[in-house]
């Protein structure tokens, strides 16, 4: 009976060991799903969406900012991100939105209700004054810009010895242009005329000895 037992417990005991010489090769095909969910998927506009309601700020700076999602996009009932923001009370979110350009003037439901109504609707008076915060800010900055443009900014620039006019971009535009930094790198003093005519020129040393000044100019 010994004998006859034998060999079926060789071949169970081969089994087991091909099982087990088979795990290894398991466990490497059950990690492929794993690695594959750590990269994150894109949300698209309606994950937009569902972020904006749910406050998953994280989600929608990689919808706008990364996946260039519209702010502005409307869904079936004629809502925009920011209207789910306001309507939920995300205050966070909704500076960023209209940070990056969501409007709320004008974009209205079906039920003809803007994002600031739902927000008042809501009892969200953070957001709120969230958006009249930013309606300020953005008026004022329009009226000095206005204001930049009716009464331009004068302002002397020692290096160059001239008058700047202009808006402040004017002025930054001066301040990085390459007569300004060179003259800046002279130590201040700016370039001397140059007339094409060399010194020895009799009619140079005619004007010269006339009393001509070279920084007036020949006008």
């Amino acid at each position: 009976e010994d004998v006859l037992a034998s060999p079926s417990n060789a071949h169970e005991e081969k089994v087991q060991g091909a099982k087990k010489r088979a795990l290894p090769s398991q466990r490497v095909r059950s990690a492929k799903p794993t690695s594959a969910r750590r990269s994150a998927p894109t949300c698209g506009e309606s994950g937009l969406f569902r972020a904006a309601q749910d406050g998953d700020e994280e989600t929608v700076r990689r919808a706008v900012d990364k996946e260039g999602c519209d702010v502005n996009a409307r869904d079936s009932f004629s809502w925009t991100p920011l209207m789910c923001s306001c309507h939920a009370g995300h205050e966070r979110i909704v500076r960023f939105m209209l940070e990056r350009g969501a409007c709320w003037r004008g974009l209205v439901d079906r039920r003809g209700r803007d994002a600031r109504q739902l927000a008042v609707l809501s009892g969200h008076s953070g957001v709120v004054r969230c958006l009249d915060a930013f309606d300020r800010e953005q008026e004022a900055e329009k009226h000095h810009a206005e204001a930049e443009k009716e009464h331009p900014l004068e302002c002397f620039c020692q290096h160059c010895a001239v008058v700047v006019k202009g808006t402040k971009t004017d002025h930054k535009k001066h301040l990085s242009s390459t007569t300004h930094l060179f003259n800046e790198h002279r130590g201040g003093e700016a370039a001397p005329p140059f007339y094409g005519l060399p010194p020895n020129n009799v009619g140079f040393q005619m004007l010269v000895k006339d009393g001509w000044d070279m920084d007036g100019g020949l006008g």
